[in-house]
């Protein structure tokens, strides 16, 4: 391995350090988005109580025989994935699952959309832009168009950035997807439609006549729900009651996760384990001083890169994105 300068050192620790921690809690599944915002909440009302000792002190120690299959770990090969999606970059999105054909056929990478979402617009034109550059798309198929979507004319505008500011704004605003826009701005294959038009009018005609029926079902819901209070207020003993109470306060957001767990264990005769280990984490969770976490956390990581070399380097911070 290749010595070098303190310097140099530094730069390559903190720079694993800001790809592992991005990966890890900034741009980690917004999925889990509101699970882990009740663990936070959970933590603060609690109160963070130091340990005793240094965590990573009292984290127990592995056997030595055990770290031996560690390099066979970093070593493997990454899951095959085809040639058009291995080159999708990680700050765009993330491959949710992949096959790879037969050498004779050719691949299909489908872009899960989020309607008038502007940042998930964004992510969705720089991968098409980031995959066209590469050469990796012949062909893109969009939804809600039926025939060849012509953006030739901004595409050759010659006053470049005139049509980057309008096609932002519109993309900004909502007037645009990120298919259209990557079109409009960048060297990608051209847009097709691939929606069938008398369907996609069923589906149209479908909503607007649901949304038209939208606030008397409302009100006719709100009617049966008043109902079911006054007959489960009849028919409930101060047990189901309180059960059903904590339930309806999980299902409209005022109580978290956790809470409700601890409500059910406490009114349980046997506490499943899922449920125990659960609820003990959620202690051990309460324990924990973040900040020292965050601070040990960092300190392991920039040990550990001080001591790659540049190719070792490089090939940790890849396996960070693909965690």
């Amino acid at each position: 391995m290749s010595r070098r300068t303190p310097f140099a050192r530094r730069l390559l620790s903190a720079a694993v350090a800001v790809v592992y921690f991005l990966v890890n809690g900034g741009l980690s599944n917004l999925a889990e988005a509101n699970f882990w915002a009740d663990r936070g909440q959970n933590v603060r009302r609690s109160g963070a109580v130091p340990l005793e000792t240094p965590l990573l002190a009292s984290l127990p120690v592995l056997p030595r025989e055990g770290a031996s299959h560690l390099s066979s770990v970093i070593n493997a090969p990454a899951p095959s994935q085809p040639l058009a999606v291995a080159g999708l970059s990680y700050r765009f999105g993330t491959v949710r699952s992949s096959a790879s054909p037969s050498p004779s056929r050719r691949t299909v990478v489908h872009i899960l959309d989020v309607h008038a979402n502007e940042e998930a617009q964004r992510n969705i034109a720089s991968a098409l832009a980031g995959l066209s550059s590469a050469n990796r798309v012949g062909f893109v198929g969009l939804e809600g168009a039926f025939a060849d979507v012509d953006t030739a004319a901004l595409r050759n505008y010659p006053d470049k950035k005139a049509v980057e500011r309008v096609m932002d704004y519109l993309l900004r605003t909502g007037r645009v997807s990120g298919p259209a826009y990557a079109a409009s701005v960048d060297a990608i294959p051209p847009l097709s439609g691939v929606d069938d038009e008398a369907w996609y009018d069923r589906n149209v005609d479908a909503v607007r006549r649901s949304a038209a029926a939208r606030p008397e079902m409302l009100r006719a819901l709100d009617l049966r729900e008043n109902d079911l209070r006054r007959e489960k207020a009849a028919a409930f003993g101060r047990g189901l009651a309180a059960f059903d109470a904590s339930l309806e306060a999980v299902r409209a957001g005022r109580l978290g996760l956790a809470d409700h767990a601890k409500i059910l264990a406490a009114r349980s005769r046997a506490t499943p384990p899922e449920v125990a280990a659960f609820l003990s984490a959620v202690r051990l969770e309460a324990s924990l001083d973040l900040g020292a976490v965050e601070t040990e956390r960092r300190a392991v990581i920039e040990a550990l890169a001080s001591k790659l070399g540049p190719a070792e380097a490089a090939t940790f911070a890849q396996m960070c994105v693909a965690a």
